[in-house]
């Protein structure tokens, strides 16, 4: 299978994934972090929420894109499942990480986010129909 990708393409999924992967897994934020994004509320949902959701809705496109080729079928059933799998590990595997907390409403984040991209994708492949 040919990937007819562009270089610069490949270049910013692999530095998008990796960033999201360090995100998770490093000690960001400190004090001032959690203030800002554990008591901003928006209706009742916490900012960082919102955030969770936000990196991960260019997850499954990035996914798609990258594994569709011309003359596959444009099934998205394995690039969803990866995508999925990943948002699930990175913060199941939170529980492991000392300076880190799993919590399960970043984990339902992780997924919205994951479903808007997949959204975003679809609604690419009505209006494109490539």
């Amino acid at each position: 299978m040919k990937n007819h990708l562009s270089q610069p393409y490949r270049r910013l999924t692999r530095a998008y994934f990796i960033v999201l992967i360090l995100i998770h897994l490093l000690p960001l934020g400190g004090a001032f972090q959690d203030v800002a994004t554990n008591t901003f509320v928006v209706g009742k949902i916490r900012l960082d929420y919102f955030f969770h959701a936000l990196i991960f809705i260019p997850a499954f496109p990035l996914v798609y894109y990258f594994f569709v080729t011309k003359s596959a079928s444009e099934s998205s059933f394995l690039p969803f499942l990866l995508v999925i799998i990943l948002a699930l590990s990175l913060e199941t595997i939170q529980l492991l990480i000392p300076y880190r907390a799993f919590n399960f409403w970043d984990l339902i984040a992780n997924f919205s986010g994951v479903l808007l991209g997949g959204l975003w994708v679809l609604m690419a492949r009505l209006l494109f129909k490539h």
